[in-house]
């Protein structure tokens, strides 16, 4: 870990047991009948987190689909239940926060473990609905669609709320760091993967520039464009430290003079570096992500075409198996 930032906090280990779910919250959604009652106050009270009828119904159909289905789909659907209960069972307040290894805690919301939940219960769904729905005749499946479609229709109406007079520049005015920021530095999101030295006042007022900290370098010809900054160091008669106008993250590349340079966090949580003495030049930055971003890009890409491929192959045995039956 670069630094302490402030959904790690020791502020913020502590509030994570309390955005745990109740075990009722799973099952009964804030638009089912009654369900908006029975939500604790201050627990999310808000929102709905409930698995939903038609996932819930599905996975009651287990002990009647399970023989049924292919020793080749067995395990995908045993691991299936098993990790999508445990993620559900840790969104939680059975499961204990906590206690584990701080690095976990960036999760911030235990209820986010509700979207392995319903992505894997999903899988166990569809399997489920295929398997019953085969010796049903069209009118049985005419009504189960029909009552599944009234649900997701009521779900939706209660989710998703719309207003004509919408001004699209609510979205650069509430985003915008100085509009959102209390007069000790707080704001409303408690600047949470901010690094904590950044959870100041210094963040709101301080210019796009760059600032030397220490030192008399000088600066010129300085050009900001998103991610990317240049500047020329034309004169620096003692070592000097500056502070670029970039909130301290890894993933950052820096180089004087084509030579790439190591940076470190200034006080104010920002990116500052070091500039040895006589030494002058065109500075440049760039972010190019951080070593473990570029590797996991790589899996996701690489298990994406072994999915595929996997896909393919196993159809087309299926259809060899189908041909040599016929």
């Amino acid at each position: 870990m670069a630094t302490e930032y402030v959904a790690m906090s020791n502020d913020a280990i502590k509030n994570i047991d309390g955005n745990s779910l109740y075990v009722y919250q799973i099952f009964f959604g804030k638009f089912q009948s009654g369900g908006s009652a029975t939500l604790k106050d201050g627990i999310n009270a808000e929102m709905c987190f409930s698995l939903g009828l038609p996932i819930l119904i599905s996975l009651m159909l287990i002990p009647m689909c399970y023989k049924k289905i292919s020793k080749e789909k067995r395990s995908l659907y045993i691991f299936a239940i098993l990790l999508g209960t445990l993620t559900t069972f840790m969104a939680t307040n059975l499961f204990q926060w906590s206690k584990i290894p701080k690095v976990f805690s960036i999760i911030q919301f235990p209820w986010r473990m509700l979207l392995f939940s319903t992505f894997l219960f999903s899988i166990i769904a569809g399997i489920n609905i295929c398997i019953f729905t085969k010796d049903l005749k069209n009118s049985g499946l005419f009504i189960i669609i029909m009552i599944i479609l009234m649900y997701a229709g009521n779900y939706m109406s209660d989710i998703i709320k719309f207003k004509p007079d919408f001004d699209p520049s609510m979205i650069v005015q509430n985003t915008n760091i100085s509009n959102v920021l209390g007069a000790d530095g707080r704001c409303c999101g408690e600047y949470e993967y901010l690094p904590v030295k950044a959870k100041n006042v210094y963040t709101q007022n301080r210019s796009k520039n760059v600032i030397v900290l220490s030192g008399n370098a000088k600066i010129e010809n300085e050009e900001k464009n998103g991610p990317n900054l240049y500047f020329d160091i034309t004169s620096n008669a003692e070592e000097s430290t500056l502070e670029l106008p970039y909130i301290y993250y890894l993933g950052y590349n820096i180089k004087l003079n084509g030579k790439e340079i190591d940076y470190q966090e200034s006080e104010h949580g920002f990116i500052s570096i070091k500039i040895l003495k006589d030494e002058i030049g065109k500075i440049e930055v760039t972010y190019s992500g951080t070593k473990v971003s570029k590797i996991c890009t790589c899996i996701s890409i690489i298990g994406t075409m072994l999915f595929v491929i996997y896909v393919i192959v196993y159809e087309i045995k299926l259809r060899r198996a189908k041909i040599k039956n016929e």
